[in-house]
């Protein structure tokens, strides 16, 4: 056998002296390229480059970046390809330097598994209900015994596993919880019932999937050496016991040690940090598939804060952003598109793909899942992404795969990672279940039936002006209001979003909440109302852009009329100045609007009301600004709600203009019904005060709001009041907040000299 002999100067040449070590010695001197550390910046620059620049001219076409990686790879190898001399020593440098690059693909790739590790919280298997389970299950066994059938003659005279089709039946019939993650955040619907079913699904599926490959392995060395595969047995039993008995405890002494609000220490992180990479070589020196020690590290650290958290943190711009880009594409750049024309393990794909998806499809609709939502989940449950590709890429290293079957599956993950996700968002649409066929609405209330609210808080100075707002509407045995008050916490720290119920879920001694302040703040307030009012309290622990959903889906279910939410801005003690501005707040509460089954109420709060205790005694002063329409009618139904509590004083100012154009149609008539108990009751007890202004246009609109601001605690508007018309002509072109309307808007500007608040009404939006 012919051996290869390879020359290695020593020290490694690493740093290079520059262009100047060949000037000064021509012949003799060392090339650039002859150095690792310029090849590999190289190569960094040249990858990220090209990535960028096809996903910032395709984005639009629904390119991912995963996508853009893998294409980016793709590129740069035909690039190689046809032109051969010092790009080929960038990309494909020999010798030592190939090691250096890819000891840091290697790097950044064992920080990705355990960083979805850390993501992944145990939690979730037992909070995950019998149909999940069954569909995760069914995703891996079904599909893999029909092609172990479908190929048997095949991978019986081969080595089963080891052969290229049972490698490729493998990969293609499991789901690893990372990739199907990482899908669902990208489209931005973990939130949804398909996301976390499909989360829920893919759990089960990646742990079994992770077993059977550890039992396939052992299997294959207890034929060839059965004193081989039984150490590597023990060896990864004794890795489990030390993961379960000594690593997780003290990852929890770390958290005990911890002050709360206090970052972890460093020397903690640096351990963890050694203890990963001391994992991998573990599992390195046993034979066994090196990212699967870090993995279980991180799958058995506690999630979220403060310690899953702070790694997420510190890492995960490193590892998303930077390592695990250059890992896809220079897995990438190794496929031969030449090659792949012999389309080599083509039908391996088109059968297990096909099994999959019967398997699912059939699995979710016996679990009564819809049609198009079980399509959808059968198709999330086929995608393929970086797991995929890193186990091709090593099959092709170790040999078990020939290069025409690597090529031909990196351009499948490359097309499926472009295509499915379309497909998806093409059968599954998850605001379509908010759509609103029914009156959710305050208008349409019948007499004497509780007010259902569902109240949203963000942070602890929220919950101060909520509840005053609430007090405000006036709880009577006869009118009972029923809050549902949801925390809305950022996901950090962990891949699964959390929807917690403190009606159901028992504290545990010893530990905090992360809604305790809401809890006791809320249980006063239905103390202060006992038998008036009842109150709900959840927490929403998901990414900003998906809170929505939540919010949306528990208004959905808890049948609520009203959806308050606060303002993104905060104000300074006075109601002076502007001191925070949350624009992923805004973005939220645009969200919300844009597809709540209900009315929705944005609280702006400088505030009057929100920021000092009344007496009993002490009144306020609820201003009503009207103009007409269905938004107005609704704010007008709250206030007439808000008038009947003593501590109210409520004065309904209706805008008319000064030209005496009457517009009569069925909307003015509705205008003039809901009026006419102010016009009729005005000053008498239980009704508020009502007046009219009269305005020729939209600066008289103005300078009469503005002259009115001091005599106010408290201004409830319509989000559509007087858009449209003469009313406020000219004045949405200075709108800064559309989602305020233009009167919400113009009462909360920070130029205007006011201490009220703004509750700004939307009546719901109901389909046709």
């Amino acid at each position: 056998m012919e051996n290869d002999l390879e020359c290695v100067k020593l020290p490694p040449l690493v740093n290079s002296y520059g262009i100047w070590e060949r000037l000064e010695d021509p012949v003799n001197g060392s090339k650039l390229w002859d150095y690792s550390f310029p090849v590999l910046e190289s190569l960094l620059v040249i990858i990220f480059f090209f990535w960028q620049l096809i996903y910032f001219m395709f984005k639009r076409f629904g390119v991912s970046n995963f996508t853009a990686q893998i294409a980016a790879g793709l590129l740069l190898s035909i690039i190689a390809l046809y032109k051969r001399g010092g790009l080929e020593e960038i990309l494909f440098p020999k010798g030592y330097r190939e090691n250096v690059i890819g000891t840091m693909g290697t790097f950044g790739y064992t920080m990705f598994w355990f960083l979805m590790g850390v993501k992944m919280n145990l939690g979730l298997v037992a909070r995950t209900g019998w149909k999940a389970l069954a569909i995760g299950f069914c995703s891996v066994i079904g599909p893999l015994f029909m092609s172990l059938v479908f190929y048997h003659r095949e991978l019986k005279v081969t080595s089963g596993f080891n052969s290229p089709t049972g490698f490729i039946i493998f990969f293609q019939c499991t789901s690893p919880f990372p990739v199907i993650a990482a899908l669902i955040i990208d489209m931005k619907i973990q939130n949804s019932e398909l996301g976390r079913h499909s989360l829920s699904s893919v759990f089960m599926s990646d742990l079994l999937g992770v077993f059977l490959s550890l039992l396939f392995h052992f299997i294959q060395n207890g034929f060839n050496n059965i004193t081989h595969a039984v150490i590597d047995v023990v060896a990864i039993l004794l890795f489990m016991i030390f993961t379960v008995s000594i690593w997780r405890p003290a990852m929890y002494w770390i958290i005990k040690r911890t002050p709360e609000g206090k970052p972890v220490k460093t020397i903690y992180i640096y351990f963890i940090i050694v203890a990963v990479f001391g994992a991998g070589a573990y599992w390195a020196f046993f034979e066994q598939y090196v990212p699967f020690g870090p993995y279980f590290l991180g799958l058995f650290l506690p999630a979220g804060p403060p310690l899953g958290s702070a790694l997420i943190d510190k890492f995960e711009c490193l590892v998303t952003g930077s390592l695990l880009p250059f890992f896809v594409a220079s897995c990438a750049m190794h496929a031969n598109l030449s090659t792949a024309a012999k389309l080599e393990g083509l039908t391996i794909i088109l059968v297990t793909f096909a099994a999959k998806f019967v398997v699912c499809l059939v699995s979710c609709l016996l679990s009564k899942m819809p049609l198009r939502d079980s399509i959808a989940l059968a198709l999330v449950i086929n995608h393929k992404g970086t797991i995929e590709l890193s186990a091709y890429s090593y099959g092709l290293q170790i040999e078990i795969i020939r290069d025409e079957h690597f090529s031909t599956m990196t351009l499948y993950i490359l097309i499926s990672s472009y295509i499915l996700p379309i497909l998806v968002k093409m059968v599954y649409d998850p605001s379509r279940k908010y759509t609103g066929y029914q009156k959710r609405d305050i208008i349409h209330l019948k007499p004497n039936s509780e007010l259902r609210i569902l109240a949203c808080i963000h942070r602890p100075d929220n919950i101060a002006p909520m509840i005053n707002l609430l007090e405000a509407s006036c709880p009577t045995k006869d009118n009972p209001v029923d809050v549902y008050v949801l925390h809305l916490i950022e996901l950090i720290g962990q891949a699964s979003p959390l929807f917690i119920s403190h009606q159901i879920q028992k504290k545990k001694v010893g530990t905090k909440s992360y809604s305790d302040n809401v809890i006791i703040s809320f249980n006063n307030f239905q103390k202060n109302f006992w038998g008036l009012v009842s109150v709900s309290t959840f927490t929403s622990i998901s990414s900003l852009e998906c809170m929505y959903e939540d919010a949306c889906t528990l208004a959905l279910d808890k049948l609520t009329s009203l959806i308050l939410l606060p303002f993104h801005r905060t104000w300074s003690i006075d109601g002076s100045i502007v001191i925070s501005d949350n624009n992923m707040i805004r973005n939220l509460n645009c969200s919300v609007l844009g597809v709540a089954p209900c009315s929705v109420g944005i609280l702006v709060d400088r505030s009057r009301i929100g920021q000092k205790e009344k007496s009993i005694d002490e009144s306020y002063h609820v201003g009503m600004i009207f103009f007409g329409g269905e938004d107005d009618r609704e704010a007008l139904t709250l206030a007439k709600r808000m008038s009947k509590d003593s501590r109210s004083n409520l004065t309904v100012i209706h805008f008319l203009l000064s030209s005496g154009v009457v517009v009569s149609d069925w909307n003015s008539m509705l205008d003039s019904t809901h009026l006419r108990e102010f016009k009729h009751n005005s000053g008498g007890q239980g009704c508020g005060m009502y007046i009219e202004e009269t305005v020729k246009d939209a600066s008289e609109t103005a300078l009469v709001l503005r002259s009115m601001v001091d005599y106010y605690d408290l201004f409830i508007v319509g989000k559509g009041g007087g858009m449209g018309t003469p009313f406020t002509a000219g004045l949405d072109e200075w709108t800064e907040f559309p989602e305020l309307g233009v009167i919400g808007d113009l009462l909360s500007q920070p130029d205007l000299d006011s201490r009220a608040s703004v509750l700004i009404v939307q009546h719901q939006k109901q389909s046709l």
